[in-house]
């Protein structure tokens, strides 16, 4: 509204070289439309200034060049003691460009009533109402409901009062009202009362005070305990209602017990059962982000002293060590993340204490179902879910899956363990590693021992837990420990298999046209082909994501391609041997192995494959190419056809670091996702066919180590970590130490060539059996945390997907706009406005609950309500900029891009819809630096430079 106004002021002055504009309330806001915006597209150059200074510092860099034009804001207070300076910025303006805007002025023109007192414009005042003006301009219609004439002082407090306070004032209001004003507004009661009490000097004084004192009597005639607030701190009124309701769900005797937290609330403990319910029923439908907020303190109250307060509450009375106990209080606690964040640590330790998942998956189920079915009945806490939150229930989801797919993989270990070689088939290592997901275990596993170093998991310091929590969380993390390593061994048994059946089978297979896997140099023929019709004029899109394990296309790289399009087939497939990079990546593309290729170029690779096994004669265009990128796109190759992306996902960040597995995809990977990867995906059309395959995959390097010795090898760089080039085959009880394969089996050259240009053959391949990593007999062995090479089912077993549009099934809605609302100027508050839309087609007969996420780590993820038709959903943002470069500071700008992404469970599955856009954050360059004490300002800052 001011904002609007302000332009209509400014826009008949765009060819004037000065303009000044007084704004001695601050309705302006900087960053603002007005009057950056528009001073941006008029050719203004902005001064905004707090001191005569700072007004100096900034306009002498300007002042000598005619081709700027000034804007200057003079948001100085009418009663400053030290007011700006600036004749010199006067003699050059126009009287008709020399402005002062005032409240007043703006709501006399908004409203039509030139009745309006001039006391609106006092500092205080004008705060209140600038800070609320729209409900001050319902107050304003309410007056004129019930006068048509006049403006009385005491009208004008009412209605400051009611905009304040958010009620209609010009009414008496209901027991209601009186409740909600209390919850609600408690912080700008005592704001009011303060500011009508300190008008005292004032002609209007017994104006205000009559307000005042009407407004006292109604609260003090209000039940119990809003009746308390005007003789007592308001804020320990709402401390003790509130702590009240948290204790009232557990069934507590908060009656008799509130003294135990405080003497102080002991006088508070005659509050009604039946006042808890309803003032809660009403909140929670009116504002429960005050409620929320009032929590909060009430959780701050708590964690002051621990162990009397909460271990009072949670162990004396709730017992929440007790695993049944705590899953009582979790699922009985509504409002407080911390109640809950604590039972669900007592539940997390159990989990790794026990092992108990049934019971476990039973609670997160009931965590998952809450609003499901009756979304007005989801819990507060669980609409506004805390960061900490975020992650405890994370971690727990983890340990569950973990467990459980831990105990999977000893059922397998135990069946393969007596099993022939004869007898193993590649079903049941494709069963193992992707349906039942033991893929998945060492990252589980790395993100389960992250969070327990790092993580922030307990809603309190772990060195403040009382005595049997504590025993308890310490325990679990040695469980985990152990856990750790009895997977180790049972994945090393089955890995010992695994590498029997590529033993026996592996050089007939790669010929083959059925066999049970597809390798990579078998992708265009029996993958890319079945799946693709170029007489279709579907485009095809191949995305080949170097180092890409099935475990990380499943958990991070599928989500988001499911946004905009659905699987269609999956097919098990390998990586050649062995499983390096240039081998079968080159492979992919070339359609055959690589004694056959017929160039280094995967663009040229792909050509000849094409014309090949597809009769397509298909030039492609290279649009980068630069294998050297550390993340994100590495090469690109597009054509009328077919377009190709190869991504660097995590083969280059594999190699010489020692980040945690979870850290390492939960940071690079997913900073490759949200912006390479979703640039590559806005792009794709709706009806292309979309093709997701790696190279290899990767493992953690054993630390126990086998020496190759040096007759097996014509020169020590033969032997890698994961793979060994030799001469001669291990023999005797060397041969126990790897699996060999003969290079002819291979189809991979069998000459090395030295970069002094020797050239020697090498006649067998051999990989270290599961638990061991290859050392040279002389030389470094420093080897990577992460490698890849090896015959393990993490480097060889590799995603073979395939893609298309979105089923006849559509979506009940999607998130059409994304908006920021708000002056986007570092360290503001911000809102992310999300318009979602219902689906024409499809009928919505009950309320969906679904979860917004944002990827990126500053934007809080929470759970909303749709009901069809069109809804708008606001999130309050702080963005970050703490990490911007040096060019943007530069800039005085930084621009962030943000996707915001849906997922809810529609008829039998989860779906995802995504919404992407961007903000300009404008740096503040005051918070970066102050070259002088501001208190100069009244020693050097007075006269301009000419006038010295």
């Amino acid at each position: 509204m001011i904002e609007s106004w302000v332009l209509e002021k400014l826009e008949p002055l765009r060819k004037e070289s000065t303009i000044i504009l007084r704004d001695p309330q601050r309705m302006i806001q900087r960053g603002a439309r007005a009057v950056d915006g528009w001073a941006a597209e008029a050719g203004f150059a902005v001064l905004w200034v707090s001191g005569n200074l700072g007004l100096r510092d900034l306009y002498e860099e300007i002042r000598d060049d005619p081709s700027v034009k000034v804007l200057l804001v003079d948001r100085t207070r009418d009663q400053a003691k030290l007011l700006l300076f600036y004749p010199d910025l006067e003699s050059r303006c126009s009287r008709r460009a020399n402005l002062m805007i005032t409240l007043r002025e703006f709501l006399v023109d908004r409203t039509g009533d030139p009745l309006w007192p001039a006391t609106i414009n006092d500092r205080n005042l004008s705060r209140l109402i600038l800070e609320h003006l729209p409900q001050a301009l319902d107050a304003y219609d309410q007056m004129r409901a019930v006068r048509s004439h006049g403006f009385p002082d005491s009208d004008l407090y009412k209605i400051v009062l009611g905009a304040a306070l958010r009620i209609n004032p010009f009414r008496k209001p209901k027991p209601a009202d009186i409740r909600r004003l209390c919850i609600e507004s408690h912080e700008r009661l005592g704001e009011i009362r303060n500011l009508f009490a300190s008008n005292v000097a004032r002609d209007d004084s017994s104006a205000s005070t009559a307000v005042l004192r009407t407004l006292e009597e109604q609260i003090k005639k209000a039940d119990k305990p809003w009746c308390w607030m005007l003789d007592h701190d308001p804020d320990e009124v709402v401390r003790a209602f509130t702590l009240a309701a948290l204790l009232h769900q557990h069934g507590i005797e908060y009656q008799v017990l509130l003294g135990n937290f405080d003497p102080a609330l002991g006088r508070f403990q005659e509050i009604p059962q039946k006042s808890i319910e309803q003032t809660l029923k009403e909140m929670l439908q009116a504002d429960p982000d005050r409620i929320a907020a009032d929590v909060a303190a009430v959780e701050r109250f708590l964690k002051e002293d621990v162990g009397k307060r909460l271990a009072f509450f949670l162990s004396n009375r709730c017992q929440v060590e007790q695993p049944e106990r705590a899953k009582a209080v979790l699922l009985a606690e509504t409002l407080s993340p911390l109640v809950r964040g604590m039972a669900l640590v007592s539940l997390l330790a159990d989990l790794f204490l026990t092992k108990n998942v049934a019971f476990h998956a039973e609670v997160l189920n009931a965590l998952d179902e809450e609003g499901r079915t009756e979304p007005d009945k989801l819990p507060l806490a669980a609409r506004r879910p805390t960061e900490q939150w975020t992650a405890l229930v994370a971690t727990y989801r983890r340990a569950i899956q973990f467990f459980k797919v831990a105990r999977v993989l000893r059922d397998w270990a135990h069946k393969l363990k007596v099993a022939r070689t004869d007898q193993l088939q590649f079903e049941w290592f494709d069963t193992i590693w992707n349906d039942d997901q033991i893929d998945r275990l060492d990252y589980y596993a790395s993100e389960l021992q992250r969070l327990f170093r790092v993580g922030n998991l307990v809603p309190i310091p772990t060195s403040q837990l009382w005595p049997a929590l504590a025993q308890r969380w310490q325990q679990a993390r040695q469980a985990l420990g152990e856990a750790v390593v009895k997977v180790e061994e049972d994945l090393n048994l089955v890995n010992g298999k695994f590498q029997d059946l590529y033993h026996a089978h592996y050089a007939r297979w790669i010929g083959q046209e059925d066999a049970p896997v597809i390798f990579t140099h078998q992708f265009v023929p029996r993958f890319l082909k079945p799946h693709w019709d170029p007489q279709s004029g579907r485009r095809a899109v191949l995305l080949i994501f170097d180092g890409l394990r099935l475990d990380a296309w499943d958990e991070l790289v599928r989500p988001v391609l499911e946004e905009r399009f659905d699987v269609l087939d999956r097919r098990p497939g390998s990586a050649i041997l062995p499983t390096e990079t240039q081998l079968s990546r080159k492979a992919i593309s070339a359609g055959c192995l690589p004694t056959s290729f017929v160039s280094t170029s995967e663009n040229i690779l792909l050509e000849e494959a094409l014309k090949t096994h597809l009769g397509l004669s298909v030039k492609l265009r290279v649009e980068k190419q630069d294998d050297d990128v550390t993340m994100g796109i590495s090469a690109r190759y597009v054509s009328d056809l077919i377009d190709v992306v190869i991504f660097n996902f995590t083969d280059k960040n594999l190699h010489h670091t020692d980040l945690d597995l979870a850290f390492l995809y939960n940071t690079t990977v997913r900073a490759i996702l949200q912006q390479d990867v979703r640039s590559v995906l806005r792009e794709i059309p709706e009806d292309a066919v979309v093709f997701v395959t790696s190279d290899h995959g990767f493992c953690e390097v054993p630390r126990a180590a086998y020496t190759v010795p040096h007759t097996a090898v014509t020169d020590v760089k033969d032997v890698k970590y994961r793979v060994g080039r030799l001469k001669q085959p291990l023999e005797g009880p060397d041969a126990k130490q790897g699996v060999s394969f003969k290079v002819g089996d291979l189809g991979i050259p069998d000459k090395i060539h030295a970069p002094n240009g020797a050239k020697w053959s090498f006649n067998h391949v051999v990989f270290p059996r599961p638990g061991l990593t290859l050392k040279r007999h002389h030389g470094p062995h420093d080897p990577d945390r992460y490698t890849h090479g090896g015959l393990s089912m993490a480097e060889c077993l590799i995603p073979m997907i395939v893609l298309g549009p979105k089923g006849v099934a559509r979506p009940p809605f999607g998130l059409v706009k994304l908006d920021i609302e708000g002056n986007p100027v570092e360290g503001e508050n911000l809102e992310v406005i999300l318009v979602v839309t219902a689906r024409a087609s499809v009928a919505i007969e009950n309320e969906i609950l679904f979860q917004l996420a944002a990827d990126i780590d500053d934007l809080p993820a929470r759970k909303e309500i749709f009901s069809g038709g069109e809804q708008t959903y606001r999130i309050r943002w702080v963005p970050k900029v703490d990490q911007a470069t040096p060019d943007e500071q530069k800039q005085g700008k930084i621009v962030r891009t943000v996707t915001v992404v849906a997922s809810y469970h529609w008829q039998g599955r989860t779906v995802r819809s995504g919404v992407p856009g961007t903000v300009e954050i404008k740096l503040d360059s005051t918070r970066v630096r102050r070259r002088l004490d501001s208190r100069l300002d009244s020693i050097m800052g007075l006269v301009p430079k000419g006038l010295r």
